[in-house]
């Protein structure tokens, strides 16, 4: 459409979308928000909306969609959940008013920016993410604007990225144009991240835009400053955070470096394989650990469980400080139950105080603040009896003298009747402020007040005939007969004339009309002022507030383990630091909940001495269940949470390695077999003495030989190398022998019963190795055809007795046999040839000696050729 032919309302969308072209620009529009254009078509599409068009000649159809304002935050949910980013343009003045209405964009809503409950899963950080890159280092920077949580780390490797990219599961990457990437970073996060990344032109200097917002000289207080690169992304991230929220983001306090070195390092691999937080059939949190161990009551407290899961620690009294914590709980039921139930009265705090900082918080929020500090209080007087220093230090955080005056001011001003659908007007408590109460009461009580007036008048004047009253014309007004006229004082003025009487005004009336016309917009004025002020006094606890919040997800989390201690019969684990791994009846958290029968338990026993466990047996017996099961109580162990075991002694582990399952990434150009040898290499380039490592089922994915030898070199790699913890299971039977010869490494075997009707998969690991796999046993068991089972039965057979006819055929040993280890370290010897060629003087000797000696060499080869494979 040409510019002249616009509409006041339309150039002025025309103008801001101009200042917002990457966002779908919510226009307000009376009682509803309104996208037109190309913004139309794709909001539509996305929300379900119909289009439509205020133009009715076709060559001016301009496509429309709209929302209704009150229940925009739905829609605004949608649009975000699939990347969009939403300007959220309002009415700055009266429509009524004649004249254009004045618009302008408050505020632009990203999926990495939004506050509010409904757009928001409680349980899940939302992160925004910024990276940087400079000399091959990766600075990362991550902000959850909803709680406040700022953190910077540096990485030199884009593989590590990912990894923690995984673990975040950022709501929106920011990129800052011209800014060089010399590792590619933009490119790959790109297309992992197609929905989330973004790019944001800065030209402030990001430090001392972080040090203007938190008033420090430096970032030294922080613990931050050497991490140069990092740091800068963490200016731009908190900027594009202010720009799009249009706020001073009081409520971040701190940017923390994170923690690495203190934690252990799971990587993406691990987290799939075990289905820590997500499970791997369909991405959900049900059937995954972090489902079995959240018996949280609070969204921060599920927020921090998460954050224990995927960052177990690894010094060894912070565990034991957790797990003692944990101990109390389990054997004070009393208190356990009590904490439950006032954990669960509490609201999400970290939420609600960044809602108060962006001026989004309602009278009902203040209310449920004050709730939570005082269900707070009672917590505080209940851990008395727990002893435990994390219980005792827990206790002492709660108590505050700036939150008790927030409780305080909160109850003397919010009416505690006040709800979300609280007119306004209508929230603070009666006799907190003496003009609202006025004002209250004039549009309440107007009747009322003109009868006492009338009243008043007519004791004044001595005429019973006065009446006080009010029309829609002439306002409020004194009628007095004409007859009475006389008795009139002199403040009355005349304001209109009848038949038989006359209508009079005075000062008192007339303020009153004017109080009364206004009383309704002053007092909803008023009253968001006071509540304006109200949430400044807050805040300026903020620090006590987040101190609490942070304080009170600890508890959540520490009963959430003594629940499900309790609930499942979990044991404490003891953890040590001299390398030995003892599991008595080891079950795995997760399967056990699913199963209608009970979980047949296993043990396991690793130490220095035998480290590394070679398993075998058949499928569907439970070796992958046996792996996954150990790995997960160690990781259990070191987040602080009791383990499903009847007892448990582990060591302190600095990583744990998987290697499980067939998967590809087609879309990198991934085989199976590349996915698989690629998590190999990772382990066995990174496993340390103190690492713990599931192997299961190394080399299937190519060749019988290839993926044997594949397997056995691993396995030895494993066990002369890393000098990790390991337990590898496999179908390469011939490992056995291997494993046998190995002084570090030892066999178990899934126990298997057989009977004339087929065999019974008894679960249970045993000591030893065996020789079959079972693979037509569970073929039966899964339905294929009677027809395809009995032919697979006579191959089995054919080819089982050809290999017994060749083995016994055969005069050379098996290259699978693990004597050839010990063949290579005895052949050191020199051959009778080259004790031969060694005592020669060539300078001396004719070139007919030369071939005689040559013939006699020739002639004792063969002679050994003739000695059978043992003699050597």
């Amino acid at each position: 459409m040409e510019e002249a032919k616009l509409t006041p309302a339309q150039a002025q969308y025309r103008a801001m979308k101009e200042k917002y072209p990457d966002a779908l620009l919510f226009f307000r529009m009376g009682d509803f928000y309104e996208m037109f254009g190309e913004d139309a078509i794709r909001g539509a599409k996305v929300l379900g909306l119909t289009l439509t068009s205020r133009e009715k000649k076709a060559e001016n159809r301009i496509p429309m969609a709209g929302v209704p304002h009150h229940s925009v935050n739905k829609y605004i949910a949608q649009l975000t959940k699939k990347g969009y980013k939403i300007a959220l343009c309002e009415q700055l003045s009266d429509p009524k008013l004649p004249g254009i209405v004045q618009r302008d964009v408050v505020r632009v809503i990203t999926p990495g920016t939004v506050v509010e409950e409904e757009l928001l899963d409680s349980a899940q950080h939302n992160y925004l993410v910024c990276l940087t890159e400079k000399n091959n280092i990766i600075g990362v920077s991550g902000l959850d604007v909803s709680t406040g949580d700022f953190f910077v780390y540096e990485l030199d490797n884009v593989s590590r990225l990912f990894d923690e990219l995984y673990k975040l599961t950022p709501s929106e990457i920011i990129f800052v144009k011209n800014q060089f990437f010399a590792l590619d970073v933009l490119e790959q996060v790109r297309s992992r991240f197609p929905d989330q990344t973004t790019q944001y032109a800065n030209v402030e200097d990001p430090y001392e835009i972080l040090i203007r917002h938190f008033q420090t000289h430096s970032l030294a207080g922080f613990g931050v400053d050497h991490l140069k690169v990092a740091v800068r992304s963490a200016g731009y991230l908190l900027t594009y955070a202010k720009d799009h929220q249009r706020t001073d983001m009081s409520h971040i306090l701190k940017l923390q470096p994170s923690r690495f070195e203190q934690a252990m390092y799971l990587d993406e691999t691990v987290i799939r394989h075990l289905e820590l937080v997500r499970n791997s059939y369909d991405g959900k949190k049900e059937g995954s650990l972090l489902f079995v161990l959240d018996r949280t009551c609070t969204g921060s407290g599920a927020r921090l469980l998460y954050d224990w899961l995927l960052h177990p620690l690894l010094v060894l009294s912070e565990i034991a400080e957790r797990h003692t914590a944990v101990e109390a709980l389990v054997r004070d039921n009393e208190t356990r139950d009590t904490l439950r139930q006032k954990l669960k009265n509490m609201f999400d705090l970290e939420r609600l105080v960044a809602k108060l900082v962006m001026k989004k918080g309602l009278p009902r929020d203040l209310l449920a603040i004050a709730q939570t500090l005082e269900q707070g209080k009672e917590i505080q007087q209940i851990l008395r009896s727990v002893q435990a220093p994390l219980i005792d230090e827990a206790a002492t955080a709660l108590q505050s003298e700036i939150l008790d005056r927030i409780i305080d001011l909160v109850r003397r001003s919010i009416d505690p009747e006040v709800t979300g659908m609280t007119d306004p007007g209508h929230a603070i408590r009666a006799g907190y402020h003496a003009e609202v109460d006025e004002l209250r009461s004039i549009t309440r009580d107007g009747k009322t007040w003109m009868a006492q007036y009338q009243q008043q008048e007519q004791a004044r004047t001595g005429i019973s005939t006065l009446k006080v009253a009010f029309n829609q014309v002439f306002g409020y007004y004194i009628e007095v007969s004409k007859g009475q006229l006389s008795k009139i004082p002199g403040d009355y003025v005349r304001k209109q004339t009848l038949v038989n009487a006359e209508r009079f005004i005075t000062q008192e009336l007339k303020e009153y009309e004017h109080k009364v016309l206004h009383a309704e917009e002053r007092l909803i004025a008023l009253e968001q002022k006071i509540l304006l002020e109200l949430q400044e006094q807050i805040l300026a606890g903020v620090a006590a507030l987040k101190a609490f919040a942070d304080t009170t997800a600890r508890l959540d989390v520490l009963q959430s383990f003594a629940q499900v201690a309790i609930e499942h019969h979990y044991a404490k684990p003891e953890l040590c630091e001299d390398g030995y791994c003892h599991i008595q009846e080891g079950r795995h958290p997760v399967v056990e909940r699913f199963l209608d029968v009970p979980f047949i338990h296993n043990d396991l026993n690793l130490s220095e001495q035998y480290r590394i466990g070679l398993i075998t047996g058949p499928n569907m017996a439970g070796k992958s269940t046996y792996l996954r099961q150990n790995a997960l109580i160690v990781l259990m162990a070191q987040i602080g949470s009791f383990v499903p075991a009847k007892e448990a002694r582990i060591c302190i582990t600095d990583r744990i390695f998987t290697r499980i399952g067939a998967s590809d990434i087609l879309t990198r150009g991934q085989s199976t077999f590349l996915v698989e040898m690629q998590e190999t290499a990772n382990i066995l380039n990174n496993a340390t003495p103190k690492s713990f490592v599931i192997l299961d089922e190394i080399g299937r994915g190519t060749s019988t030989y290839d993926g044997l030898s594949l397997a056995w070199g691993i396995f030895e790699y494993l066990h002369n190398v890393s000098g990790a913890k390991v337990l590898f299971a496999t179908h390469y039977h011939e490992l056995v022998a291997l494993a046998e010869s190995l002084p570090a490494a030892f066999n178990l075997s899934m126990a298997v019963s057989e009977h004339a009707d087929g065999v019974t998969f008894l679960r249970k690991v045993v000591p030893g190795g065996v020789d079959k796999s079972y693979g037509i046993e569970v073929a039966k068991i899964s339905g294929l055809p009677a027809a395809v089972i009995q032919r697979a039965t006579t191959v089995l057979e054919s080819l089982e007795s050809r290999k017994k006819q060749e083995n016994a055929a055969s005069a050379q040993l098996s290259f699978l046999q693990p004597q050839v280890t010990e063949t290579v370290k005895i052949v050191k010897q020199d051959s009778e040839v080259e004790k031969k060629l060694s005592s020669l003087d060539l300078n001396q000797l004719t070139p007919l000696e030369a071939l005689n000696v040559l013939h006699e060499m020739k002639q004792g080869i063969r002679k050994d050729d003739s000695k059978p494979p043992s003699s050597l």
